[in-house]
C-alpha cells in the first residue's frame, strides 16, 4: 500500500501517524525528557516507516484505566503470537509508568495490515482482548490496594489506639468482601472503598 493511501486510511480511523522524526522534534523541544525520549523511540527505525500507536493499550501511572492494562499485558504475553498475525509491533515504556503498543505499519504484508485493522474495529466496537484478564487484573489491584493503602491507613489509626492485631491485613479483606458493597477502580487503578479508613478501623475495634 503506498504511503499516502495508507496514511489517510490510517486518518479515517482517527490514529495518528508517528515518524521517528516526531520523536526527534519533540526532543529538540524539549531537551529535558531525553531519557524518556530515548526509550520510547527503542527499536523505531528511522527510514521513515509509519507507525501508529495501538488504540486502548497503553497507559501510564496517570493515564488510563484497567482495560488498557489488561489488553497490554496481554499483548505482552502473547507477542509472540501477535506478530506473525500483525504488522511488526514494538513494546515502547517511558517515564511515569508510560506503556505503549506501536505498530509499524509500513513495515506489514497486506494480510497483516488488513487483520490490525480488523483488531482497530474489534477494539472501538469493545475496547478488550480478553475479559478474564480484565477481572483478573482488577482482583490483583484490589487486593494489592487493601494490604498497602486502606491497610496502612487503618493500621495508622489502630496504632494510635495502641492496638496492634497480627491478622489485620486477612480480617481487613474479609471485612472488605463482606460487605454488600465492593471496592471498585475508577481512574486507572485507584481503589474506590463504599467506606472510609476510619470506619473499617472501628469495625475491627468492635470485634476486640
Amino acid at each position: 500500500m503506498k504511503r499516502d493511501k495508507l496514511t489517510d486510511k490510517l486518518k479515517r480511523y482517527n490514529l495518528e501517524t508517528l515518524y521517528y522524526d516526531y520523536y526527534k522534534d519533540n526532543l529538540a523541544a524539549c531537551p529535558e525528557a531525553e531519557v524518556y525520549l530515548a526509550n520510547m523511540t527503542r527499536g523505531l527505525s528511522d527510514n521513515k516507516d509509519i507507525y501508529i500507536e495501538l488504540p486502548y493499550c497503553g497507559y501510564s501511572d496517570y493515564s488510563g484505566c484497567i482495560v488498557e492494562r489488561a489488553n497490554y499485558k496481554f499483548i505482552e504475553d502473547n507477542e509472540d503470537d501477535i506478530q506473525e498475525t500483525l504488522p511488526p509491533i514494538l513494546l515502547g515504556y517511558g517515564g511515569y509508568g508510560t506503556r505503549i503498543v506501536y505498530v509499524n505499519v509500513s513495515a506489514g504484508t497486506k494480510k497483516q495490515r488488513k487483520a490490525l485493522f480488523e483488531t482497530i474495529d474489534n477494539l472501538q466496537s469493545y475496547p478488550c482482548f480478553n475479559d478474564e484478564m480484565v477481572s483478573n487484573l482488577e482482583m490483583e489491584v484490589i487486593e494489592h490496594d487493601i494490604i498497602e493503602t486502606l491497610g496502612y491507613e487503618v493500621y495508622r489509626i489502630l496504632e494510635d489506639q495502641d492496638i496492634f492485631i497480627e491478622t489485620l491485613h486477612d480480617d481487613l479483606a474479609e471485612l472488605v468482601y463482606s460487605d454488600n458493597e465492593y471496592p471498585y477502580i475508577e481512574l486507572g487503578h485507584m481503589v474506590v472503598y463504599p467506606h472510609d479508613a476510619q470506619w473499617y478501623a472501628n469495625s475491627i475495634m468492635e470485634t476486640l
